[in-house]
C-alpha cells in the first residue's frame, strides 16, 4: 500500500490517498472523519481507511478545515474537490468510479 497527501484547493484541505497494489480498478471509498469540527478524529480516518484498503478497496481521507478555520460550507467544498480529484485520476488512482462511496462520521456524517 502506498500512503501519499495530495492538497486540495479548499484552504486548510487535503486528501490522504490510501493505495491498494492493483493491477484492475478497485471500489473505492471516501471517508469523512468526525471531530466536531475541532480536530480530525484519527480513530475515524487511517485506520477506517487501512481496514477498506485491505479488503480489496481503494480508500481516501477528507481532511476538511477545523478549529479556528472551521466552515461547515469550506467543508463541503473539501469533499466536492476530494471527489472531482479522484474521479479525474480514477486511471492512475486504480478506482472503479462506478463503484465509489462515502463514509462519513459525526461532523463528517
Amino acid at each position: 500500500m502506498d500512503i501519499q497527501n495530495v492538497s486540495l484547493f479548499q484552504s486548510f484541505s487535503s486528501l490522504d490517498v490510501y493505495h491498494s497494489n492493483s493491477d484492475e480498478p478497485l471500489p473505492a471509498v471516501v471517508i469523512i472523519p468526525g471531530g466536531s469540527y475541532n480536530k480530525i478524529m484519527e480513530r475515524d480516518s487511517e485506520r477506517v481507511a487501512i481496514t477498506f484498503a485491505s479488503h480489496g478497496f481503494q480508500a481516501f481521507v477528507v481532511r476538511y478545515p477545523v478549529v479556528e478555520h472551521k466552515d461547515y460550507q469550506a467543508a463541503k467544498s473539501a469533499v466536492a474537490q476530494a471527489f472531482d480529484h479522484i474521479v479525474a485520476h480514477a486511471d492512475e488512482l486504480d478506482v472503479d468510479v462506478n463503484r465509489l462511496g462515502i463514509l462519513g462520521f459525526s461532523a463528517g456524517g
